[in-house]
Protein backbone atom coordinates (compact mmCIF):
# COMPACT_ATOMS: atom_id res chain seq x y z
CA UNK A 1 0.00 0.00 0.00
CA UNK A 2 2.59 2.33 0.99
CA UNK A 3 4.44 1.61 -2.48
CA UNK A 4 0.99 2.27 -4.31
CA UNK A 5 1.18 5.73 -2.62
CA UNK A 6 4.41 6.74 -3.38
CA UNK A 7 4.23 5.53 -6.94
CA UNK A 8 0.77 7.47 -7.04
CA UNK A 9 1.93 10.94 -5.80
CA UNK A 10 5.53 10.94 -8.28
CA UNK A 11 2.92 10.92 -11.10
CA UNK A 12 0.85 13.82 -10.07
CA UNK A 13 3.65 15.45 -9.72
CA UNK A 14 5.06 14.77 -12.93
CA UNK A 15 1.72 15.82 -14.51
CA UNK A 16 1.80 18.65 -12.08
CA UNK A 17 5.24 19.45 -13.51
CA UNK A 18 4.72 19.22 -17.00
CA UNK A 19 1.67 21.17 -16.73
CA UNK A 20 4.13 23.80 -15.29
CA UNK A 21 6.83 23.40 -17.61
CA UNK A 22 4.02 23.24 -20.46
CA UNK A 23 2.72 26.71 -19.28
CA UNK A 24 6.32 28.45 -18.95
CA UNK A 25 6.78 27.56 -22.33
CA UNK A 26 4.10 29.56 -23.79
CA UNK A 27 4.50 31.95 -21.74
CA UNK A 28 8.13 32.62 -22.76
CA UNK A 29 6.86 32.19 -26.68
CA UNK A 30 3.66 35.04 -25.74
CA UNK A 31 6.06 37.30 -23.71
CA UNK A 32 7.02 39.77 -26.36
CA UNK A 33 3.29 39.87 -27.62
CA UNK A 34 2.28 40.80 -24.46
CA UNK A 35 4.95 42.97 -23.22
CA UNK A 36 3.95 45.75 -26.69
CA UNK A 37 0.12 45.12 -26.53
CA UNK A 38 0.82 46.56 -22.51
CA UNK A 39 3.32 49.26 -23.73
CA UNK A 40 0.89 50.24 -26.77
CA UNK A 41 -2.13 50.40 -24.07
CA UNK A 42 -0.44 52.17 -21.22
CA UNK A 43 1.13 54.83 -24.39
CA UNK A 44 -2.72 55.22 -25.45
CA UNK A 45 -4.19 55.79 -22.16
CA UNK A 46 -1.47 58.46 -21.22
CA UNK A 47 -1.78 60.26 -24.46
CA UNK A 48 -5.63 60.47 -24.05
CA UNK A 49 -4.96 61.53 -20.46
CA UNK A 50 -2.21 64.78 -22.01
CA UNK A 51 -5.22 65.71 -24.54
CA UNK A 52 -7.62 65.30 -22.06
CA UNK A 53 -5.88 67.57 -19.69
CA UNK A 54 -4.76 70.40 -22.61
CA UNK A 55 -8.65 70.31 -23.75
CA UNK A 56 -9.66 71.01 -20.02
CA UNK A 57 -7.19 73.76 -19.78
CA UNK A 58 -8.41 74.78 -23.03
CA UNK A 59 -11.72 75.34 -22.54
CA UNK A 60 -12.01 75.72 -18.90
CA UNK A 61 -12.80 79.43 -19.11
CA UNK A 62 -15.11 78.59 -21.71
CA UNK A 63 -18.43 80.10 -19.52
CA UNK A 64 -15.99 82.98 -18.94
CA UNK A 65 -15.05 84.21 -22.00
CA UNK A 66 -14.10 87.71 -20.53
CA UNK A 67 -11.47 86.39 -17.98
CA UNK A 68 -9.92 84.48 -20.82
CA UNK A 69 -9.87 87.80 -22.78
CA UNK A 70 -8.64 89.55 -19.49
CA UNK A 71 -5.72 87.14 -18.65
CA UNK A 72 -4.14 87.11 -21.74
CA UNK A 73 -4.33 90.56 -22.08
CA UNK A 74 -2.81 91.09 -18.73
CA UNK A 75 0.06 88.83 -19.99
CA UNK A 76 1.02 91.29 -23.29
CA UNK A 77 0.16 94.21 -21.92
CA UNK A 78 3.72 94.96 -20.87
CA UNK A 79 5.06 94.23 -24.12
CA UNK A 80 2.30 96.68 -25.97
CA UNK A 81 3.51 99.45 -23.51
CA UNK A 82 7.21 98.82 -24.00
CA UNK A 83 6.46 99.08 -27.97
CA UNK A 84 4.29 101.67 -27.97
CA UNK A 85 6.56 103.95 -25.67
CA UNK A 86 9.39 103.33 -28.17
CA UNK A 87 7.09 103.81 -31.47
CA UNK A 88 6.06 107.36 -29.40
CA UNK A 89 9.97 108.09 -28.75
CA UNK A 90 10.96 107.39 -32.21
CA UNK A 91 7.73 109.06 -33.35
CA UNK A 92 8.51 112.63 -31.78
CA UNK A 93 12.34 112.14 -32.17
CA UNK A 94 11.65 112.27 -36.04
CA UNK A 95 9.12 115.20 -35.95
CA UNK A 96 11.50 117.10 -34.18
CA UNK A 97 14.60 116.13 -35.55
CA UNK A 98 14.18 114.35 -38.76
CA UNK A 99 16.55 111.21 -40.22
CA UNK A 100 19.42 112.52 -39.17
CA UNK A 101 18.56 111.32 -35.04
CA UNK A 102 19.17 107.79 -36.37
CA UNK A 103 21.61 108.00 -38.98
CA UNK A 104 23.32 111.16 -38.50
CA UNK A 105 24.28 113.92 -41.11
CA UNK A 106 25.50 113.89 -44.32
CA UNK A 107 28.74 115.40 -45.07
CA UNK A 108 31.19 116.68 -48.17
CA UNK A 109 34.66 115.24 -48.77
CA UNK A 110 35.80 118.41 -49.69
CA UNK A 111 39.29 119.68 -49.65
CA UNK A 112 40.37 123.69 -48.65
CA UNK A 113 41.45 123.64 -52.22
CA UNK A 114 38.37 122.83 -53.68
CA UNK A 115 35.95 125.16 -51.35
CA UNK A 116 38.35 128.28 -52.30
CA UNK A 117 37.63 127.43 -55.63
CA UNK A 118 33.93 126.97 -55.92
CA UNK A 119 32.65 129.70 -53.14
CA UNK A 120 35.03 132.11 -55.24
CA UNK A 121 33.81 131.60 -58.38
CA UNK A 122 30.44 131.95 -57.33
CA UNK A 123 30.86 134.97 -54.69
CA UNK A 124 28.52 133.18 -52.16
CA UNK A 125 27.84 134.96 -49.54
CA UNK A 126 26.64 133.69 -45.82
CA UNK A 127 23.55 135.16 -44.31
CA UNK A 128 23.86 134.55 -40.51
CA UNK A 129 20.44 134.67 -38.20
CA UNK A 130 21.13 134.95 -34.59
CA UNK A 131 19.24 136.89 -31.74
CA UNK A 132 17.66 135.68 -27.73
CA UNK A 133 16.13 132.23 -28.16
CA UNK A 134 12.41 132.62 -28.33
CA UNK A 135 12.89 136.27 -30.09
CA UNK A 136 11.81 135.87 -33.71
CA UNK A 137 14.68 133.88 -35.18
CA UNK A 138 13.28 131.37 -36.72
CA UNK A 139 10.48 133.48 -38.39
CA UNK A 140 13.11 135.32 -40.28
CA UNK A 141 15.12 132.41 -41.14
CA UNK A 142 11.32 130.86 -42.43
CA UNK A 143 11.22 134.28 -44.74
CA UNK A 144 14.58 134.39 -45.76
CA UNK A 145 14.82 130.90 -46.51
CA UNK A 146 12.06 130.94 -48.77
CA UNK A 147 13.91 133.23 -51.22
CA UNK A 148 14.68 131.48 -54.83
CA UNK A 149 17.93 133.14 -54.82
CA UNK A 150 19.41 131.46 -51.09
CA UNK A 151 20.76 128.12 -50.26
CA UNK A 152 18.80 126.83 -47.75
CA UNK A 153 18.49 124.37 -45.39
CA UNK A 154 15.34 122.02 -47.14
CA UNK A 155 13.88 121.38 -43.92
CA UNK A 156 13.50 122.27 -40.24
CA UNK A 157 13.74 118.61 -39.34
CA UNK A 158 17.84 118.97 -40.77
CA UNK A 159 18.16 119.94 -37.04
CA UNK A 160 16.00 121.51 -33.91
CA UNK A 161 14.65 123.92 -35.21
CA UNK A 162 16.88 124.24 -38.65
CA UNK A 163 19.41 125.24 -36.03
CA UNK A 164 23.03 124.78 -37.87
CA UNK A 165 24.86 125.14 -34.51
CA UNK A 166 23.42 121.39 -33.63
CA UNK A 167 24.96 120.00 -37.04
CA UNK A 168 28.46 121.40 -36.78
CA UNK A 169 31.05 119.78 -34.42
CA UNK A 170 33.99 123.28 -34.85
CA UNK A 171 32.55 125.65 -32.29
CA UNK A 172 30.66 124.63 -28.95
CA UNK A 173 26.78 124.91 -28.15
CA UNK A 174 27.32 126.65 -25.16
CA UNK A 175 25.38 124.28 -23.13
CA UNK A 176 22.11 124.54 -25.35
CA UNK A 177 20.25 121.74 -25.63
CA UNK A 178 21.89 120.24 -22.69
CA UNK A 179 20.16 121.55 -20.16
CA UNK A 180 18.05 118.20 -19.09
CA UNK A 181 21.48 116.50 -18.79
CA UNK A 182 22.28 119.18 -16.11
CA UNK A 183 19.68 118.41 -14.25
CA UNK A 184 20.73 114.99 -13.77
CA UNK A 185 23.87 115.52 -12.81
CA UNK A 186 23.41 118.65 -11.17
CA UNK A 187 26.47 120.00 -12.91
CA UNK A 188 26.46 123.96 -12.54
CA UNK A 189 25.05 125.50 -15.47
CA UNK A 190 24.72 129.19 -13.83
CA UNK A 191 26.60 130.34 -17.29
CA UNK A 192 25.64 127.91 -19.59
CA UNK A 193 22.61 126.89 -21.79
CA UNK A 194 19.07 128.35 -22.92
CA UNK A 195 18.69 132.10 -21.10
CA UNK A 196 22.20 132.24 -19.54
CA UNK A 197 25.14 131.13 -22.17
CA UNK A 198 25.66 134.93 -22.79
CA UNK A 199 26.53 135.67 -19.37
CA UNK A 200 30.12 133.58 -19.98
CA UNK A 201 32.53 135.66 -21.59
CA UNK A 202 34.72 132.76 -22.93
CA UNK A 203 31.88 132.04 -24.78
CA UNK A 204 32.15 135.31 -26.90
CA UNK A 205 34.27 133.86 -29.57
CA UNK A 206 36.41 136.26 -32.24
CA UNK A 207 38.42 135.96 -35.12
CA UNK A 208 41.19 135.36 -32.90
CA UNK A 209 39.83 132.26 -31.35
CA UNK A 210 41.75 129.42 -31.46
CA UNK A 211 39.20 127.68 -33.06
CA UNK A 212 39.78 129.72 -36.37
CA UNK A 213 41.45 127.22 -38.35
CA UNK A 214 41.46 126.32 -42.24
CA UNK A 215 40.52 122.70 -40.89
CA UNK A 216 37.85 123.78 -39.01
CA UNK A 217 36.81 126.06 -42.19
CA UNK A 218 36.58 122.93 -44.44
CA UNK A 219 34.80 120.85 -41.61
CA UNK A 220 32.00 123.46 -40.95
CA UNK A 221 31.63 123.97 -44.82
CA UNK A 222 31.45 120.10 -45.52
CA UNK A 223 28.76 120.29 -42.39
CA UNK A 224 26.55 122.78 -43.30
CA UNK A 225 27.62 122.12 -47.59
CA UNK A 226 24.93 119.56 -48.36
CA UNK A 227 22.01 121.03 -46.68
CA UNK A 228 23.00 124.79 -48.52
CA UNK A 229 22.94 122.38 -51.81
CA UNK A 230 26.75 122.06 -53.00
CA UNK A 231 27.45 118.77 -54.00
CA UNK A 232 30.75 116.27 -53.29
CA UNK A 233 33.34 116.07 -55.95
CA UNK A 234 32.47 114.39 -59.00
CA UNK A 235 28.63 115.51 -58.51
CA UNK A 236 29.62 119.42 -59.63
CA UNK A 237 27.30 118.78 -63.09
CA UNK A 238 24.01 118.84 -60.96
CA UNK A 239 25.50 121.93 -59.04
CA UNK A 240 24.03 125.18 -59.82
CA UNK A 241 25.46 128.58 -58.81
CA UNK A 242 24.38 129.65 -55.39
CA UNK A 243 25.51 133.53 -54.33
CA UNK A 244 23.74 133.33 -51.13
CA UNK A 245 23.32 130.55 -48.34
CA UNK A 246 21.81 131.36 -44.49
CA UNK A 247 21.81 129.71 -41.32
CA UNK A 248 20.24 130.40 -38.29
CA UNK A 249 21.22 129.83 -34.63
CA UNK A 250 20.46 132.57 -31.58
CA UNK A 251 24.00 132.40 -30.44
CA UNK A 252 25.09 133.25 -33.95
CA UNK A 253 24.27 137.39 -31.95
CA UNK A 254 28.00 136.48 -29.80
CA UNK A 255 30.13 134.82 -32.23
CA UNK A 256 29.87 137.50 -35.63
CA UNK A 257 33.17 137.91 -36.38
CA UNK A 258 34.31 134.53 -35.79
CA UNK A 259 32.00 133.11 -38.22
CA UNK A 260 32.79 135.59 -40.77
CA UNK A 261 36.68 134.97 -40.30
CA UNK A 262 36.36 130.90 -40.95
CA UNK A 263 33.93 131.38 -43.61
CA UNK A 264 36.37 133.95 -45.26
CA UNK A 265 39.18 130.95 -44.83
CA UNK A 266 37.22 128.69 -47.00
CA UNK A 267 36.50 131.46 -49.80
CA UNK A 268 32.82 133.48 -49.02
CA UNK A 269 32.94 136.52 -50.00
CA UNK A 270 31.75 137.97 -46.96
CA UNK A 271 29.16 137.60 -44.28
CA UNK A 272 25.60 139.38 -43.25
CA UNK A 273 24.11 139.02 -40.04
CA UNK A 274 20.60 139.45 -39.15
CA UNK A 275 20.03 139.96 -35.26
CA UNK A 276 16.37 139.49 -34.36
CA UNK A 277 14.96 140.42 -31.25
CA UNK A 278 11.83 140.35 -29.02
CA UNK A 279 10.57 142.71 -25.70
CA UNK A 280 12.66 141.61 -22.59
CA UNK A 281 9.56 140.35 -20.43
CA UNK A 282 7.97 138.97 -23.05
CA UNK A 283 11.26 137.68 -24.30
CA UNK A 284 11.90 136.26 -20.50
CA UNK A 285 8.30 134.58 -20.05
CA UNK A 286 8.49 133.00 -23.04
CA UNK A 287 12.22 131.32 -22.06
CA UNK A 288 10.85 130.45 -18.92
CA UNK A 289 7.78 128.80 -20.28
CA UNK A 290 9.86 126.14 -22.33
CA UNK A 291 9.93 123.27 -20.96
CA UNK A 292 13.97 123.30 -20.97
CA UNK A 293 13.79 125.47 -18.30
CA UNK A 294 10.30 125.28 -16.67
CA UNK A 295 10.72 128.47 -14.92
CA UNK A 296 13.72 127.51 -13.05
CA UNK A 297 15.59 130.74 -14.21
CA UNK A 298 15.16 133.79 -12.76
CA UNK A 299 13.43 136.69 -14.72
CA UNK A 300 16.66 139.09 -13.49
CA UNK A 301 19.28 136.30 -14.30
CA UNK A 302 17.05 136.17 -17.86
CA UNK A 303 17.46 139.99 -18.69
CA UNK A 304 21.35 140.20 -17.16
CA UNK A 305 21.57 137.66 -20.50
CA UNK A 306 19.50 139.62 -22.50
CA UNK A 307 21.68 142.66 -22.48
CA UNK A 308 24.84 141.11 -22.09
CA UNK A 309 23.68 139.10 -25.51
CA UNK A 310 22.66 142.43 -26.93
CA UNK A 311 25.71 144.14 -25.93
CA UNK A 312 28.17 141.51 -27.42
CA UNK A 313 25.90 141.53 -30.81
CA UNK A 314 26.58 145.51 -31.02
CA UNK A 315 30.27 145.48 -30.18
CA UNK A 316 30.79 142.70 -32.84
CA UNK A 317 28.61 144.95 -35.21
CA UNK A 318 31.43 147.38 -35.00
CA UNK A 319 33.73 145.22 -35.80
CA UNK A 320 32.20 144.15 -38.93
CA UNK A 321 31.80 147.18 -40.26
CA UNK A 322 29.16 148.96 -41.67
CA UNK A 323 26.24 147.66 -43.19
CA UNK A 324 27.13 144.21 -42.12
CA UNK A 325 24.15 143.94 -39.59
CA UNK A 326 20.61 144.45 -39.92
CA UNK A 327 18.50 144.75 -36.48
CA UNK A 328 14.92 143.03 -36.66
CA UNK A 329 12.45 143.50 -33.89
CA UNK A 330 10.22 140.50 -34.02
CA UNK A 331 6.82 143.12 -33.47
CA UNK A 332 7.79 145.33 -36.01
CA UNK A 333 7.73 142.53 -38.78
CA UNK A 334 4.57 141.18 -37.34
CA UNK A 335 3.28 144.46 -37.54
CA UNK A 336 4.34 145.26 -41.47
CA UNK A 337 5.46 142.05 -42.24
CA UNK A 338 5.44 143.10 -46.35
CA UNK A 339 7.59 146.21 -45.49
CA UNK A 340 10.37 144.66 -43.72
CA UNK A 341 10.94 141.14 -45.98
CA UNK A 342 11.43 144.02 -48.72
CA UNK A 343 13.97 145.29 -46.34
CA UNK A 344 15.24 142.25 -45.28
CA UNK A 345 16.20 141.23 -48.70
CA UNK A 346 17.46 144.51 -49.76
CA UNK A 347 20.40 144.69 -46.99
CA UNK A 348 21.04 140.92 -48.13
CA UNK A 349 21.30 141.56 -51.86
CA UNK A 350 22.24 145.33 -51.76
CA UNK A 351 19.88 146.43 -54.28
CA UNK A 352 20.36 150.14 -53.90
CA UNK A 353 23.95 149.25 -55.69
CA UNK A 354 21.72 147.16 -58.05
CA UNK A 355 19.08 150.25 -58.43
CA UNK A 356 21.59 152.46 -59.28
CA UNK A 357 22.95 150.35 -61.96
CA UNK A 358 19.53 150.01 -63.34
CA UNK A 359 19.05 154.06 -63.14
CA UNK A 360 22.41 154.33 -64.91
CA UNK A 361 21.69 152.05 -67.55
CA UNK A 362 17.91 153.49 -67.84
CA UNK A 363 16.22 150.02 -67.93
CA UNK A 364 13.66 150.62 -64.87
CA UNK A 365 10.82 148.47 -65.24
CA UNK A 366 7.83 149.55 -62.43
CA UNK A 367 6.48 146.21 -63.31
CA UNK A 368 8.92 143.87 -63.56
CA UNK A 369 10.78 145.59 -60.49
CA UNK A 370 7.52 144.58 -58.56
CA UNK A 371 7.14 141.13 -59.54
CA UNK A 372 10.04 139.91 -58.19
CA UNK A 373 9.62 141.76 -54.96
CA UNK A 374 5.54 140.62 -54.32
CA UNK A 375 6.44 136.96 -55.18
CA UNK A 376 9.70 136.76 -52.64
CA UNK A 377 7.04 138.16 -49.93
CA UNK A 378 4.34 135.53 -50.54
CA UNK A 379 7.02 132.72 -50.61
CA UNK A 380 8.36 134.45 -46.97
CA UNK A 381 4.88 134.61 -45.67
CA UNK A 382 3.65 131.01 -47.42
CA UNK A 383 7.06 129.37 -45.51
CA UNK A 384 6.61 131.07 -42.10
CA UNK A 385 2.61 129.76 -42.27
CA UNK A 386 3.98 126.21 -43.33
CA UNK A 387 6.81 126.20 -40.36
CA UNK A 388 4.79 127.80 -37.77
CA UNK A 389 1.31 125.81 -38.69
CA UNK A 390 -0.97 128.83 -38.65
CA UNK A 391 -1.38 131.96 -40.67
CA UNK A 392 0.61 134.88 -40.38
CA UNK A 393 -1.57 137.83 -38.37
CA UNK A 394 -0.77 140.93 -37.79
CA UNK A 395 -1.34 141.41 -34.26
CA UNK A 396 0.86 141.41 -31.24
CA UNK A 397 2.80 138.57 -30.49
CA UNK A 398 3.76 139.06 -27.28
CA UNK A 399 0.19 139.43 -26.49
CA UNK A 400 -0.63 136.55 -24.25
CA UNK A 401 2.61 136.94 -22.16
CA UNK A 402 1.63 140.75 -21.98
CA UNK A 403 -1.61 139.92 -20.50
CA UNK A 404 -0.40 137.34 -17.93
CA UNK A 405 2.15 140.15 -16.91
CA UNK A 406 -0.30 142.85 -16.80
CA UNK A 407 -2.80 140.68 -14.88
CA UNK A 408 -0.46 140.09 -12.21
CA UNK A 409 0.73 143.64 -11.66
CA UNK A 410 -3.30 144.45 -11.50
CA UNK A 411 -3.05 141.87 -8.75
CA UNK A 412 0.08 141.37 -6.90
CA UNK A 413 2.16 143.88 -5.01
CA UNK A 414 4.85 141.72 -5.23
CA UNK A 415 4.62 141.96 -8.94
CA UNK A 416 4.44 145.55 -8.59
CA UNK A 417 7.21 146.09 -7.08
CA UNK A 418 9.30 143.69 -9.28
CA UNK A 419 8.57 145.85 -12.31
CA UNK A 420 9.70 149.04 -10.70
CA UNK A 421 12.97 147.32 -9.70
CA UNK A 422 13.36 145.85 -13.15
CA UNK A 423 12.91 149.14 -15.13
CA UNK A 424 15.21 151.17 -12.70
CA UNK A 425 17.63 148.59 -13.27
CA UNK A 426 17.34 147.60 -16.99
CA UNK A 427 15.74 150.48 -18.70
CA UNK A 428 18.44 152.63 -18.83
CA UNK A 429 20.59 150.06 -20.39
CA UNK A 430 17.73 149.26 -23.09
CA UNK A 431 17.74 152.72 -24.33
CA UNK A 432 21.80 152.45 -24.51
CA UNK A 433 20.74 149.70 -26.81
CA UNK A 434 18.31 151.76 -29.08
CA UNK A 435 16.18 148.73 -28.75
CA UNK A 436 13.31 151.40 -27.82
CA UNK A 437 11.42 148.69 -25.56
CA UNK A 438 9.77 150.20 -22.65
CA UNK A 439 9.05 147.81 -19.34
CA UNK A 440 7.48 150.14 -16.81
CA UNK A 441 4.68 151.71 -19.39
CA UNK A 442 4.58 148.07 -21.09
CA UNK A 443 0.88 147.75 -19.77
CA UNK A 444 -0.63 151.22 -20.54
CA UNK A 445 -1.91 150.73 -24.10
CA UNK A 446 -3.69 147.51 -25.15
CA UNK A 447 -4.37 149.09 -28.90
CA UNK A 448 -0.29 149.84 -29.26
CA UNK A 449 2.13 146.76 -29.06
CA UNK A 450 5.72 147.88 -28.51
Amino acid sequence: MMMMRRRRRRKDTKTVDASVNFSSKDDAKNAPANDDASAKKTNEKNNNNEKRKQKEEDTKFDDKPDAVVESRWRSFLPLFVLYGLMVFGWFAAYSRYGSAIFIGHRRLHLALTEWREKLGKMQTTAVLIGGPHRGGTSIAWSCVSAHEKIGAFASRKVSDHAEGIFVQDVYPKFGVGEEYQAMRTGRDFSRNGLGRYALNEAHHLTERSALNTDENGVKLMNSFGQYWGFKDKGDEKEESDIAFVVEKSPPNAIIGTFLRALYKRVGMKTTKHVYVTRHPIANAMALNAMKELNGRVTIVELLDNYVKLHETAQRDAKALGKDALYPLRMEDFIREPERKAEEIFSFIFDEEAEAEAEVMAEKEDERGKEEPKRRAFDLCVAKIEADTGKPLSRTDPNEKYRKKWCKMLEEEESARALSTSLAEKYQGKLDALGLEYDIATWCDDDDKYR
